[in-house]
């Protein structure tokens, strides 16, 4: 077993890469065959863990099994536990090719008789422990092959995102928006339906950068300040963001987004852009 790899959003250069050999294969291909038995067995042990630690249940994914077969296929056929293989994608990217939306995601990998004693080793070693247990996911994918009395597995885990339309990006943000400024006893800002930043937000997907090429909204409509950043969870706003919407300066706001795949965000990202306009002295 390896200690679990943990993949952030454009962190995954920090992917925890141990490749220790287990055995070395023959040079020719061994048979091996899916056992989604102990696949299920294992999704049903990792939600036992959670619960006795207070922690809810997680989804079953397809695209994360999908993706955990496939690395644990490549396992069994070398004979090798490891997270990644030479000219194999790593783990972000793998999840990413197969359409999931997500901002976190982590790995457990390891080779074991069974389940049982897969999932009881898992527990036994921090790292592994950690992705199990790990509070923020809410999606788990399990791939086990059998070779012989050897069962591979990989387990990957994450926190899925859901699949927004640009307006329902911008709807929450000016949800949030509204919701701050309330907690804050301020009065509403009236919303301004400019395509300026939503045009700035779609150049910014396409540049795959959130630096300006030009200003977000026209000068004329007075003093303004322009807020932009890329987000996989649209429901979660940025700290400059917060505290903009929670001071008296603002009277009304614009916001545009836009949704798109990039290098930097192979798993997707909706780009946002936000223009407060302040009154004119």
């Amino acid at each position: 077993m390896h200690p679990g790899a943990r993949s952030w959003p454009k962190r995954a250069a920090l992917l925890a890469l141990l490749p220790a050999l287990l055995a070395v294969g023959s040079g020719r291909e061994r048979a091996w065959t899916l056992d989604s038995g102990a696949e299920h067995e294992l999704v049903e042990r990792i939600n036992h863990s959670r619960k006795r630690s207070g922690l809810p249940k997680l989804d079953l994914s397809t695209e994360l099994r999908d993706a955990a077969r496939a690395h644990a296929v490549e396992m069994a056929k070398r004979a090798q536990v490891t997270h990644r293989f030479p000219q194999e994608a790593g783990l972000r990217p793998r999840v990413a090719a197969t359409g999931l939306g997500f901002d976190f995601v982590a790995e457990n990998v390891g080779r074991a008789g069974d389940a049982e004693l897969m999932h009881e080793g898992f527990l036994r070693s921090p790292g592994h422990r950690e992705n199990i247990l790990e509070a923020r996911v809410n999606a788990v994918g399990v791939g086990a092959v059998r070779v012989g009395d050897d069962l591979f597995v990989t387990e990957n885990f994450a926190h899925v995102v859901p699949d927004y339309e640009p307006k329902q990006v911008e709807k929450l943000v000016a949800r949030g928006i509204a919701e701050l400024r309330e907690q804050a006893r301020l009065p509403s800002l009236s919303r301004s339906d400019s395509r300026s930043p939503r045009e700035q937000a779609c150049d910014m997907a396409r540049r795959d950068s959130v630096r300006f090429t030009r200003q977000a909204a026209p000068r004329q409509a007075g003093t303004l300040r322009t807020i932009a950043y890329a987000t996989a969870d649209p429901a979660l706003l940025p700290e400059a963001l917060r505290q903009m919407a929670a001071t008296k300066r603002p009277e009304s706001f614009s916001v545009g987004a836009c949704s798109a795949r990039t290098a930097s965000y192979p798993a997707g990202a909706y780009w946002v852009v936000v223009v407060f306009y302040f009154p004119q002295k």
